[in-house]
């Protein structure tokens, strides 16, 4: 598929691996990230398995007929991760994506920003004006809707307030391996981080998850390790 899409005049390819998976081993993680990086591609990312709820997974690891590799394997498969690809030139520039420099996936970097975009089509989501919203799913009404009445069927919308949005552009933007400029953020809200996250942030430093550096607060090594309780207990 890669040779393909060089071959068709692609120069800027993504692949995605994933980890955590079923009688998955470091070896065998670590023969993945070879062989990926062997392919040249410009970026990467790399995604733990969840297990989601009324799935076929889900039910065969509650009868005990699924065997996943444990948390501290699925941590070092990680840490694996970063120090192969950063030794094989890439940059980690978000907790679970590397890229070439000047190859940062710019699409994704808008939802890390929490800035706004636009979508159209059945399912699509957007987030504008502080509002976020979802079309319909079924093709068929979305067409329908729109022809007759001419406006977006939407699904489903929520307009977040200033704290929930301030909320989510920290916690997207800790993704950021280069983390939140304080500045940036404080002029977007006409409020301090301090005012309104303090106290939170004062605990997560004092535990060594967050630091400030360069103007910015960001993830520490281990912070990015264990990010998902982090973001739960910052917003």
């Amino acid at each position: 598929s890669v040779s393909a899409a060089r071959e068709a005049g692609f120069k800027n390819i993504s692949l995605d691996l994933m980890f955590g998976l079923p009688e998955q081993s470091l070896e065998i993680w670590e023969e993945s990230l070879q062989n990926a990086t062997q392919l040249k591609p410009t970026h990467l990312s790399l995604y733990n398995l969840t297990i989601e709820k009324e799935t076929p997974f889900y039910y065969q690891l509650r009868k005990g007929e699924l065997i996943l590799p444990s948390e501290e394997l699925q941590l070092k498969m990680y840490e694996r991760a970063v120090d192969y690809l950063s030794q094989a030139g890439y940059t980690h520039y978000e907790i679970s994506n590397f890229a070439v420099k000047g190859y940062e996936c710019r699409h994704n970097k808008v939802y890390w920003n929490n800035n706004e975009y636009l979508s159209f089509g059945p399912g699509a989501a957007s987030y504008l004006n502080g509002t976020r919203s979802k079309n319909i799913l079924s093709p068929g009404k979305y067409i329908e809707t729109l022809l007759e009445k001419k406006e977006i069927p939407l699904f489903e919308k929520e307009t977040l307030d200033q704290k929930k949005s301030m909320g989510e552009t920290l916690m997207l933007g800790l993704r950021m391996v280069n983390g939140v400029n304080v500045s940036d953020f404080e002029k977007r809200f006409g409020k301090t981080l301090d005012s309104e996250f303090g106290e939170k942030i004062r605990k997560l430093r004092n535990e060594q998850f967050l630091e400030y550096s360069d103007k910015k607060l960001k993830l520490t090594h281990k912070g990015i390790l264990f990010s998902n309780e982090v973001f739960v207990e910052l917003v």
